[in-house]
């Protein structure tokens, strides 16, 4: 094949870091698009698996993969802005590689960029858990409307601190002159929240975001994403950060992006001091959480608060398990067994059953329609 002789109208930029198991499944969904008039990046973060061995073979077969190697690790906010400085797509677009689009994700994306005249847009997402075949719910609830703007309250109103869906976890196209033009990127001192902080300062320098209902991108839940919570040195840049994003947000100019984001500041400081107790406590370092209570007697009522939700959301998800076993024992369902981790089904009548592995969710997925994911190709 020979080599590009002009720029795409589509850069996409895949930062990867050890995604030897997934990462033939993003590449094959970005060069199946029906926008083809694109380009490949994929930034290598000093991977230790085979990730780049997989990537070279990509790039031998279509010239439109490039693949960029870092020499030392430098997380995935390093890798986006490379990638950034890397693209002469006329858009740019986001992938993780271990996440998917749906085949015509660029081609919608653009469509309505352009109908509705939005340099900075996103769509819906589909959340699907790494031990399961299907999603589980959307990132929002589709509703009747085709789309709808984000302004800067609206993200801070819809994402959830702490949450493994949230709205700052959307993966937007953005016109490639707009972030020349306001020098933005990615903040490289954040391992966590990135993409957050990114999305606030391409809505304060942009303007609203169009955000597509119909969901076209596939986010990978990991079971490690879920049950580990970050640290207290991932959190303090995020903090860092937000201070930021606070003394930019002029309370006269926005007044409710500004109280929302003094609230979020607040939360955050409440949990760098509840985790400051809590991490030498999983440590089995009692000495080392004497001396953090007291520095802060009053983290003592944070950790006690903490455990007692813990608690009461323990006792509902039982108590939920429980009603539920008792139903199917009293209705008497042959041949039916309990299963705390069995995904959603479609039945041979089309009805739904419930479920406990999709009771937690707001907005749960039912169409089979949208498939896992691409099949793996060569």
């Amino acid at each position: 094949m020979t080599e590009r002789s002009q720029e795409p109208r589509v850069s996409i930029v895949v930062p990867v870091h050890n995604g030897e198991a997934f990462i033939h499944i993003a590449l094959n969904s970005a060069l199946a698009q029906t926008e083809q008039d694109l380009e490949v990046i994929v930034i290598d973060d000093a991977s230790t698996d085979a990730t780049c061995a997989v990537v070279e073979q990509y790039c031998h077969r279509d010239p439109r993969v490039r693949l960029i190697r870092s020499k030392s690790q430098r997380g995935p906010a390093h890798a986006r802005n490379i990638g950034f400085d890397a693209a002469s797509g006329e858009w740019l677009a986001i992938l993780d590689a271990d996440d998917w689009y749906t085949e015509d994700r660029l081609r919608c994306l653009l469509a309505e960029a352009e109908l509705e005249d939005y340099p900075f847009v996103a769509d819906n997402q589909f959340f699907i858990r790494s031990e399961f075949a299907v999603p589980h719910r959307r990132l929002v609830r589709q509703g009747k409307d085709r789309s709808r703007p984000i302004d800067p309250e609206a993200l801070l109103v819809h994402d959830r601190l702490g949450k493994t869906a949230s709205m700052g976890l959307l993966k937007p196209i953005i016109r490639r002159q707009l972030l020349i033009d306001h020098n933005l990127r990615y903040d490289e001192r954040l391992t966590v929240g990135e993409d957050f902080i990114f999305l606030l300062d391409c809505l304060r320098c942009t303007g609203p975001l169009l955000l597509v209902l119909e969901p076209h991108y596939f986010y990978r839940i990991h079971q490690k994403s879920i049950s580990t919570s970050p640290s207290v040195d991932q959190i303090i840049p995020q903090l860092d950060a937000l201070n930021r994003q606070v003394e930019l947000f002029d309370a006269e100019t926005y007044p409710g992006t500004r109280q929302r984001l003094e609230k979020r500041q607040k939360k955050l400081t409440q949990y760098i001091r509840y985790k400051s107790v809590v991490e030498p406590l999983h440590d089995g370092d009692l000495a080392g959480v004497f001396r953090r209570l007291a520095a802060d007697p009053s983290a003592a009522l944070l950790l006690l608060q903490s455990t007692i939700r813990h608690l009461e959301r323990g006792a509902r998800v039982l108590l939920a398990q429980g009603q539920q076993v008792l139903h199917w024992t009293v209705k008497g369902a042959p041949g039916l067994r309990f299963n705390a981790s069995a995904p959603r089904t479609r039945s041979s009548s089309g009805h739904e059953p419930q479920s406990a592995a999709i009771t937690e969710t707001t907005s749960t997925i039912g169409d089979s329609a949208h498939p896992a994911h691409p099949a793996p190709g060569t």
